[in-house]
């Protein structure tokens, strides 16, 4: 039987472990200059850039990656970067990095981002994003049923103008180091 200062010992030697595991796993999170959290296997893993010269930018991402253009008129340009074996939801690969020339004008996209999309509006925000004026939209699609306790999918759009062409970018994993890096690293360059 234990008894009363064999218990206190067992108590504190348990809390001491607990406490040393939790500064362990914090040391292995480092902070990046956007104040996000990056786990040191993102820091490390190998970027390399698309660049677009119709469009007219370039961007980073994972070397793991992969990239998928979808040309399926003049008026159209899709890109899609993602990891090789992406999530799933509903039967459709999650969308973790979409680039897409759109064929209306910037107050027309607006407009239509703005409007109700899956019962809920999105939320428009005026930011400068890479070295420009865009519109970022936020948008959550809350579980359609009593099981789902989570929202299914949270969706993030940056719109914005350049020489005249109208260029969206699309991501439901927003949240992820390899998103924001992607982000942070995109820009425009000359044709």
């Amino acid at each position: 039987m234990i008894n009363r200062k064999n218990l206190i010992i067992l108590v504190g030697l348990i809390s001491i472990t607990a406490i040393l595991f939790v500064v362990v796993n914090l040391m292995n999170v480092n902070n990046n200059n956007s104040g996000n959290l990056v786990s040191k296997e993102s820091t490390t893993t190998e970027y390399l850039t698309y660049a677009n010269k119709e469009l007219g930018y370039s961007i980073n991402y994972p070397s793991t990656w992969i990239i998928s253009e979808f040309k399926p008129n003049i008026l159209n340009n899709d890109i899609r970067i993602q990891p090789s074996n992406p999530e799933y939801l509903s039967g459709m690969p999650v969308d973790y990095i979409h680039i897409r020339l759109e064929s209306e004008s910037l107050a027309t996209v607006r407009k239509v981002y703005s409007t109700q999309v899956g019962g809920n509006d999105m939320v428009e925000s005026e930011i400068t994003f890479a070295g420009q004026t865009a519109y970022f939209y936020s948008h959550t699609d809350y579980p359609t049923n009593e099981y789902e306790k989570e929202p299914s999918l949270i969706t993030r759009k940056i719109l914005l103008e350049h020489n005249g062409k109208v260029i969206s970018f699309f991501t439901h994993k927003y949240q992820i180091p390899e998103i924001q890096r992607a982000l942070q690293s995109f820009k425009f360059i000359s044709n």
